[in-house]
């Protein structure tokens, strides 16, 4: 489907994603308990342990409690991003790309787009602007945040993945 309709669709808390960061910081526990308990460390390697444990901890921690929140939006040509914290007139210009789709979720990295640039062939490199405003987002998106816009945002997703990238104007 090359028109897919417009739609404007919340990005917010995701179940998924919180029982994927959940599990592993589960999981990374309990390796560093088995690694502490089986191999009997010495006083040094524990404290290594439980210090690299909590370096991975704190990053993970901190996108459960903080996730993305906004909206992503598609015209029917372009995607846009908003947080909840800017202004509608600050909406960022970008691409979407599925990464994982589970029928009732996705996982969309939106890039924006003075973030992209020619492809590699071109011998292009890629300029990334500073500031947080030109970062990669990870948009975790469910059914369950607006089911009536469900069909309509997967469709944008898909129909957009189709065609070749679009040169900034």
């Amino acid at each position: 489907m090359r028109n897919a309709p417009s739609v404007s669709y919340p990005v917010g808390r995701s179940f998924l994603r919180t029982l994927v960061h959940g599990g592993v910081l589960a999981f990374l526990w309990l390796v560093g308990a088995v690694w502490v308990t089986l191999l009997h460390s010495d006083e040094a390697g524990r404290w290594l342990m439980v210090f690299a444990c909590l370096l991975v901890t704190l990053p993970l921690a901190w996108t459960l409690i903080r996730p993305e929140r906004g909206r992503v939006r598609w015209d029917g040509q372009d995607w846009f991003w908003a947080a909840d914290t800017q202004v509608a007139a600050e909406d960022l210009l970008g691409k979407v790309h599925v990464r994982l789709d589970w029928q009732s979720g996705m996982l969309l990295e939106f890039i924006p787009m003075s973030q992209s640039s020619p492809s590699p062939a071109d011998g292009a490199t890629i300029q990334r602007p500073p500031g947080l405003s030109g970062r990669t987002r990870w948009l975790w998106v469910e059914r369950a945040q607006a089911p009536a816009y469900w069909n309509a945002l997967r469709r944008a997703a898909w129909a957009d993945a189709g065609h070749p990238s679009k040169a900034p104007a």
